[in-house]
C-alpha cells in the first residue's frame, strides 16, 4: 500500500543554518504546515543577519482569501444551488472566493 509508506514519513521540520556557509535550509515538514514552515525559515533568516523584522506570513490572506465573508458564501450557494450543500462547503473551505472557477 502505496498511503501506507507516505503515512509512516516523518512530517516534522526542521530549520537549519550551516555554520560554516551561512546556507539555511528547511527539511521535512508537510502541506498543511507550509505557512508555520516559511515564518519559522524567515524568522532564522532575520536572526541569521541581525535583524529583527520577523516573518508576516500570519497576516498575510491566502488566494481566495480576500472577499470571502458570509455575503459571498450565500451569493455563491445562490449561483451554484444545483449543488449539493456538503460539495458546496468543501469548495468554499477549500478555495474561497476561487470556489466559483473551481466549479
Amino acid at each position: 500500500d502505496p498511503d501506507a509508506e507516505t503515512r509512516t514519513l516523518v512530517r516534522d521540520h526542521e530549520v537549519e543554518i550551516d555554520p560554516r556557509s551561512g546556507l539555511i535550509s528547511i527539511m521535512g515538514g508537510k502541506w498543511t504546515t507550509y505557512r508555520l514552515m516559511a515564518q519559522e525559515t524567515v524568522d532564522a533568516a532575520c536572526r541569521a543577519l541581525n535583524r529583527t523584522l520577523t516573518s508576516a506570513t500570519d497576516k498575510l490572506k491566502l488566494t481566495g482569501g480576500s472577499g470571502f465573508d458570509a455575503t459571498f458564501r450565500q451569493a455563491f450557494r445562490r449561483e451554484h444551488a444545483q449543488l449539493p450543500a456538503d460539495v458546496q462547503d468543501h469548495l468554499l473551505d477549500t478555495y474561497g472566493t476561487n470556489a466559483g472557477a473551481v466549479v
